[in-house]
């Protein structure tokens, strides 16, 4: 009982965080949050309706695809991985902030440092991609909760 209550409560604290954040965001944003949305909706459909074949022929998710079952895990390991989804994040901003940083402090002991350039795309680039991380995730943790 009080793990279902700790799920409950990250899963609302996460969707609490994701709202509060697209409420921030809507004004300057509002194309790429209603994409974001679609995505969200149209994986959380997809796999509801994978699901449903699931349950009602006794199988696991994965085993609904048949032959392809490894792509199928693939594909559902890759939507719901956090520790994959980190790592990626951790890369871009290391190869895009990485060699900025360091190219600003090795001109800056010459003399000529500038600021750092594209800071703040790599930044959005990060804040969207755990949006979209996070809005996957609480589609699969409601399908799992609905249909358990």
């Amino acid at each position: 009982m009080v793990a279902w209550v700790a799920q409950l409560l990250l899963v609302m604290g996460t969707a609490a965080v994701v709202f509060y954040a697209a409420g921030r965001l809507r004004k300057k944003y509002a194309g790429e949050l209603y994409l974001i949305w679609w995505v969200n909706s149209f994986f959380f459909l997809s796999f509801f309706a994978l699901e449903v074949v699931a349950i009602k022929n006794n199988i696991r998710l994965t085993e609904v695809c048949g032959t392809h079952e490894e792509t199928c895990r693939s594909v559902y390991d890759y939507l719901t991985n956090a520790k994959d989804e980190f790592i990626l994040i951790v890369a871009i901003v290391g190869l895009f902030i990485g060699p900025q940083l360091l190219t600003y402090l090795l001109a800056g002991i010459s003399g000529a440092a500038q600021a750092p350039r594209f800071v703040w795309q790599v930044e959005q680039f990060v804040v969207w991609s755990l949006i979209k991380f996070t809005q996957r995730l609480l589609a699969f943790e409601a399908l799992q909760r609905s249909l358990s």
